[in-house]
């Protein structure tokens, strides 16, 4: 049975609001294809139009996320072809807004794995955590100046390990060392 909670309902709602000013921003200001969308969203595209045999070679990911497209932008473009609104099938806006959606998502399927994989006894509410997570990798990633391109954030488990709700740096690890004789 599901838990109702507030914080996580409220925070749910304000990372989904996050991601909706991220992804109208970004549409704003990135009119073209950026980073690896030249090869994803052609291939996208592709598997939208029922081509499922093509296969772009410099593409080495699993392809799931066009699997899950294709469905996603059928429905999105027929209902917005019966409201009047034209729009290309699977165009890269819609994409990415596939993407901010999943994102959110990702916040219910974070929850109950930590809930799932918790070690600690105690009462813990998981939402503010679960934002945070969630929401750094775009603060750090569009943060960066001074650069040509963006650096590549660090993922969030190495700032908090959310099995034990304390900062990874805090768990202790073991090193080997190795010497070699000449």
């Amino acid at each position: 049975m599901v838990k109702r909670d507030p914080l996580f309902f409220y925070t749910t709602i304000a990372f989904a609001i996050f991601q909706a000013f991220v992804h109208f921003s970004i549409n704003k200001i990135v009119d073209e294809n950026f980073m690896d969308e030249p090869f994803h969203v052609p291939q996208t595209q592709k598997y939208c139009h029922g081509n499922f045999k093509a296969w772009d070679p410099k593409i080495t990911t699993f392809p799931g996320l066009y699997l899950l497209a294709a469905p996603y932008g059928w429905i999105r473009y027929s209902i917005l072809h019966l409201i009047g609104y034209e729009e290309a099938l699977c165009s890269r806006n819609s994409l990415r807004a596939l993407n901010a959606i999943l994102s959110v998502s990702c916040l219910f399927l974070l929850r109950r794995l930590l809930d799932t994989l918790r070690v600690l006894d105690r009462p813990f509410d998981s939402g503010t955590s679960h934002l945070t997570d969630r929401s750094l990798p775009p603060a750090l990633y569009f943060s960066s100046k001074g650069t040509p391109a963006p650096s590549h954030p660090p993922s969030p488990p190495l700032f908090h390990s959310p099995l034990c709700h304390r900062p990874c740096s805090s768990i202790p690890t073991t090193t080997t060392t190795t010497t070699t004789t000449t």
